[in-house]
């Protein structure tokens, strides 16, 4: 996507109904005004409302937590989305077409649009069916009954039933004069000697949705016998990739849960949610992904994995597990169900058992090692031997230093080994796990297919569509940010934002965004300015909107979050003449540096007078005071 012109940006905001964005996430807004509106804040657990909204000024803070900003921050912030991200679904929102870059990205963009449009198509008829009066909506509608599931949820989760026709998605199409090409691109539909026919059949249907709630696939259970009892839709890049998408999340992140529970199967978690297990996803039959890790991470610190007693032990999820450890930022449990027990089945036979299950959950780290050790003869010294190397292998992986220490002290009491002998072999293994990932790095780009393209290799592990990284859900201010906020520049930027005539103030004294110095702080003193010469007077939300840089966005989402309508901020402008006198002596340095290296006599002497004029400024003490406003 190329640059989003601030007109287009302006539109969005002006379609976006703020109060009724935040409410999705926060219900209970009590209005105390006609533009003050507060409930408890959706970023931190409080009892008493800390979060507030001025609609007409376009922005939100929490005087709890200090989050603030306007629509675009808010969905970065609650969804962990970047900055790009938020801007497209608050344009899908909006109903305004982003501009694209290039006619390439374009078409790619009106590619997936079809996509989405032809699945979402079918779960709509399979969902009408489900609920028809016709043989097929009477089958798929005991089928659920047989399994406890009420129309309710049924409804809410758009669960539908394909017939044991071979047309019935090709004829709806073909009556509502839609292609059958994106239907085929989609799996949905399929092609045989000419002739078009449904991928789906004799099936009730589980529409798959990404987690802001859009089809991307479909699922089928059988209602005959048929010896495949599921079939999925198959994968379309870019659409829907497996390992990208968590079965109910898109229902499960609007309940705020504090973690997730990571199951298999479809009706493992429509069951669940039906008794107000809401946390419950499913990894759609693949081994909980690094991918699914990060999604997760958006909303939520702690993920548990709930497998039964043989699946847990199983050689393919012990390699996928130990794939988790290096993720930073969540905290991933493992917890076994009883023998021959999915989690429908115990939810409705005893809901609290399933609540001792997922509490006594073991720390995934802890679980690998147990693992790890239990596969080897432990009572002879080659036995011991390997199964130490095989737990440091694991360790070797981590690298968050005080998880490393926990692990590595389980592994040093059970083998009465001392803790530095293992430390010195933890540094040969990790030193032979980076070889192994430079080899492996080096494999990725290679081999090549038939057509000359490089095979798809762990390099691409952790891309969206499009090429764009998930952003990683906030985890605490920038220490650089931080910094900056703590400083003058931070105080000054934020009685900028806070007081409307603070930019015209300084201008009128020849201060502007040179002053401060380049990076965050210079960009988001420039848009304050630019605000002020075109407005004539400065909104944070306006300021937040011309901001591109993600680490500028950053600083003034922090400012806005910072402000306080009680406050004066003279005191603050004040220290607009020290911050002159900084940019001034940052400006000598560099003629100073340039004087020295300047070679052409005509140069030097044009640095030399202003470097004279800049000292006798500083020497006479020219910065003035800011005047107050009357």
């Amino acid at each position: 996507m190329g640059l989003v012109s601030k007109a287009t940006r302006e539109r969005i905001r002006e379609r976006i109904d703020m109060v009724q964005l935040v409410s999705e996430y926060v219900p209970a807004l009590e209005r105390r005004g006609p533009d003050d509106l507060w409930g408890r804040c959706p970023f931190h657990e409080e009892t008493s409302p800390s979060f507030h909204i001025r609609p007409s000024r376009g922005f939100y803070k929490c005087f709890g937590c200090g989050k603030g900003g306007d629509v675009f921050r808010f969905v970065e912030e609650i969804e962990g989305l970047s900055f790009v991200e938020a801007l497209r679904r608050l344009a899908a929102r909006a109903q305004v077409e982003l501009e694209a870059s290039s006619p390439e990205e374009k078409a790619r963009d009106e590619r997936r649009a079809a996509l989405l449009r032809a699945t979402g198509l079918a779960a709509e008829l399979y969902a009408g069916l489900l609920w028809s009066q016709t043989p097929a909506g009477a089958k798929g509608r005991a089928a659920l009954a047989a399994r406890g599931v009420t129309e309710e949820t049924a409804r809410a989760f758009r669960l539908g039933v394909a017939p044991e026709g071979w047309t019935t998605l090709v004829d709806h199409a073909r009556a509502r004069r839609i292609p059958l090409g994106a239907l085929i691109e989609a799996g949905l539909v399929r092609e045989r000697d000419g002739r078009a026919y449904d991928f789906f059949r004799d099936r009730l249907i589980f529409p798959i949705a990404d987690e802001q709630g859009r089809t991307v696939g479909l699922g089928g259970r059988t209602l005959c016998d048929d010896e495949r009892k599921y079939m999925n839709s198959p994968e379309v890049p870019g659409v829907y990739e497996k390992r990208k998408v968590l079965y109910g999340l898109d229902l499960a992140r609007k309940a705020r849960p504090k973690r997730l529970v990571v199951v298999e199967g479809y009706l493992d978690v429509v069951v669940p949610h039906q008794h107000g297990r809401r946390e419950l996803v499913a990894s759609l039959g693949t081994a909980f992904t690094p991918e699914q890790a990060r999604l997760a991470a958006r909303y939520v610190d702690e993920v548990v994995l709930l497998f039964d007693g043989d699946e847990a032990g199983r050689a393919a999820n012990q390699r996928a597990l130990a794939a988790l450890v290096g993720e930073r930022r969540l905290t991933i449990r493992v917890a076994r169900l009883p023998d021959g027990l999915d989690p429908d089945d115990l939810v409705r036979r005893d809901p609290a058992e399933l609540d001792r299950v997922i509490d006594g959950a073991e720390d995934v780290i802890a679980f690998l090692v147990e693992e790890a050790l239990r596969g080897w003869d432990r009572a002879s010294p080659a036995g011991r031997e390997r199964a130490v190397r095989a737990a440091l292998r694991l360790l070797a992986r981590i690298p968050d230093e005080v998880l490393l220490f926990t692990a590595l002290n389980r592994v040093a009491e059970r083998f009465g080994l001392p803790e530095a002998l293992l430390r010195a072999e933890l540094t040969k293994a990790r030193a032979e796990a980076r070889a192994e990932a430079r080899g492996g790095e080096a494999r990725a780009e290679g081999p090549r297919s038939g057509d000359g393209r490089a095979a798809a290799g762990r390099g691409q592990a952790g891309q969206a569509p499009g090429g764009e990284r998930p952003a990683a859900r906030p985890a605490g201010p920038d220490p650089a940010i931080a910094a900056l906020l703590a400083g003058l520049e931070g105080h000054l930027l934020e009685a900028l934002l806070a007081v409307p005539d603070a930019a015209a103030r300084l201008g009128a004294l020849g201060i502007g965004p040179d002053a401060f110095a380049p990076g965050a702080a210079r960009a988001v003193a420039e848009a304050v300015f630019d605000e002020a010469e075109e407005a004539g007077r400065v909104e944070p939300a306006a300021v937040l909107d011309r901001l591109d840089d993600p680490a500028a966005r950053d600083l003034a989402a922090a400012l806005v979050g910072r402000l306080d309508p009680g406050k004066a901020y003279e005191r603050e402008l004040e220290g607009a003449q020290a911050l002159l006198v900084r940019a001034q002596e940052r400006r000598l340095d560099e003629i100073t540096h340039a004087i020295r290296a300047a070679r052409d006599p005509g140069a030097k002497a044009r640095l030399l007078g202003e470097h004279a004029r800049l000292k006798r400024a500083l020497d006479a003490g020219r910065a003035r005071p800011v005047a107050r406003a009357r």
